[in-house]
């Protein structure tokens, strides 16, 4: 998985501190593919908007969780903070790493990933 960081956003209306300094435009990728690409009312989009601190701190404080998880598949969704995600997957059981994307479609916001 790799995280591209297009741009920092300042001046988002945010009433957690850490969340409204960390608005940012990124990507996520799985292999070569942007996983974060989504489809709302018929547009492509190709990166996400919103605070990475939920995410980054969900994967710091949980890293045993994610690395440690010895066949059981931890999700992405775990650690967005109310913030749109793709559905994407570790399974990680000591001797291998396995990481892919499901297909998602959440009613809130009404947006479509490919897996």
């Amino acid at each position: 998985m790799r995280f591209h960081l297009h741009e920092w956003i300042e001046g988002e209306e945010n009433a957690v501190l850490e969340e409204r300094a960390t608005v940012a435009s990124y990507q996520l990728f799985v292999g070569q593919r942007n996983v974060a690409a989504f489809q709302e009312a018929g547009h492509e989009v190709d990166r996400l908007t919103g605070s990475v601190y939920c995410l980054a701190d969900g994967l710091a404080d949980e890293w045993w969780r994610v690395c440690g998880s010895r066949g059981k598949p931890v999700t992405l969704l775990r650690y967005g903070g109310g913030y749109a995600l793709p559905d994407i997957r570790f399974e990680i059981d000591g001797e291998s790493a396995r990481v892919w994307a499901e297909d998602l479609a959440p009613e809130n916001p009404p947006i479509t990933f490919a897996g």
